[in-house]
């Protein structure tokens, strides 16, 4: 006859806890997919915006005529938008560019637009030392 294999007395113990926690661990697991579910969706929709926002600030570039040069786009195209995409990146470029290319641009005005966008921005990681 050979001896029943026993189960040792842990093992025991972690089942009668998963038993009797199992609605807990049950809504845990919910929340926590939920959780996830939120968070992909908020970045999955943040980058769709941040593509068409860059899509339109691919728009306003125009090709070369034959001579070679690019016409100048408008500050008040960039203005529009920068207006359409606030929040984005791409949003805040085109604002640099609308103070860049206004007749009005002067340093100040230049430097409040990159003083704003700065503070929202965080700053760059220095580069790898060799």
């Amino acid at each position: 006859m050979q001896p029943e294999e026993t189960q040792s007395s842990w093992q025991i113990e972690a089942l009668a806890w998963f038993e009797t926690h199992k609605l807990q661990l049950v809504y845990a697991g919910a929340a926590a997919l939920a959780v996830w579910l939120a968070a992909f969706t908020y970045k999955h929709v943040r980058a769709g915006r941040e593509a068409e926002a860059n899509a339109a600030l691919a728009a306003l570039s125009k090709p070369a005529d034959k001579a070679g040069k690019a016409a100048p786009v408008a500050a008040a195209e960039y203005l529009k938008v920068a207006e359409q995409h606030a929040g984005t990146p791409a949003g805040e470029r085109a604002l640099l560019f609308a103070a860049d290319r206004s007749p009005r641009a002067s340093f100040p005005r230049r430097k409040r637009a990159s003083r704003s966008i700065s503070r929202r921005t965080p700053p760059a990681p220095p580069p790898p030392s060799p």
